[in-house]
């Protein structure tokens, strides 16, 4: 089993506490190891904008936890096209 190192939300800014905070997979993970991405909308197209900016980061996650399912299609699609192996190289839920 390989281990999760770095792990990055993608979740909407909604101006509230967010929920995913008070989920049990947060309590897996010391906080340096979770980081979150803030998106206008769930769709495809901020998960595509959020998956290239996960790229950008000096050290890439393991993982990518995404809000939805929409949001994950377009993370997958953004590190597809910039050649990064999904699952092999990053892990993606939506």
């Amino acid at each position: 089993m390989a281990k999760i190192n770095d792990v990055q939300v993608i979740e909407k800014n909604t101006g509230e506490k967010i929920q995913w905070e008070q989920d049990g997979y947060r309590l897996s993970f010391d906080d340096d190891a979770l980081s979150v991405i803030e998106v206008p909308a769930l769709d495809v197209p901020s998960g595509r904008d959020a998956g290239s900016r996960l790229l950008g980061r000096r050290e890439r996650p393991t993982a990518v936890f995404c809000a939805n399912d929409d949001t994950a299609i377009g993370a997958v699609r953004a590190l597809l096209e910039h050649n990064v192996r999904v699952p092999e190289d990053i892990s993606v839920i939506g």
